[in-house]
């Protein structure tokens, strides 16, 4: 009986390796088409979403600003959020085998950090020369949202040109 147990341990270790090793290779590159264009998709409607975020100013009833402002969110927040969690599949897509992996994740995280910090700190900056003069309660003007929308919308577009062109496995 304990060589019968003995040599169930014995055939279990060769695939208990195996799922290990497995486990800590990147995923399989299955479907690697399909997570890049609909990144690109995604991203290519956050600009859009973010070109259209001024277009509240234009509607005089309140009513009406809360539904577009609302609309507007929803959409942004779906397209950012299928742009985030498709961004991740093709970051490991396009790791070699060998890779690192705690290493490449890690400095991928550094890039997307650094890029919010950046660019909020760049809508800051744009949104303070357009405020309004001698205004006491520093509001700012509409055109201060058009710069920050064509922005995004600009880095948006930029961003999904470039994906189109990266060769991913």
């Amino acid at each position: 009986q304990q060589q019968q147990q003995q040599q169930q341990q014995q055939q279990l270790q060769p695939q208990q390796q195996q799922t290990s090793s497995t486990e800590i290779s990147s995923p399989p590159r299955e479907g690697k088409q399909m997570d890049k264009s609909v990144l690109v998709v995604g991203m290519i409607l956050f600009g859009l979403v973010s070109a259209a975020t001024p277009l509240i100013k234009f509607s005089d009833d309140l009513h009406n600003r809360k539904i577009i402002s609302a609309t507007i969110s929803g959409l942004m927040g779906a397209s950012f959020g299928a742009v985030y969690a498709r961004f991740q599949s093709c970051l490991w897509q396009t790791l070699p085998p060998d890779a690192d992996l705690a290493n490449a994740m890690g400095f991928a995280s550094v890039p997307k950090v650094c890029g919010c910090g950046i660019g909020s700190f760049v809508a800051g900056l744009l949104l303070d020369l357009y405020r309004v003069p001698k205004d006491p309660l520093q509001h700012v003007s509409v055109g201060g949202y058009w710069a920050i929308s064509l922005l995004c919308t600009v880095s948006s577009v930029i961003s999904a040109v470039l994906l189109i062109r990266l060769k991913i496995g």
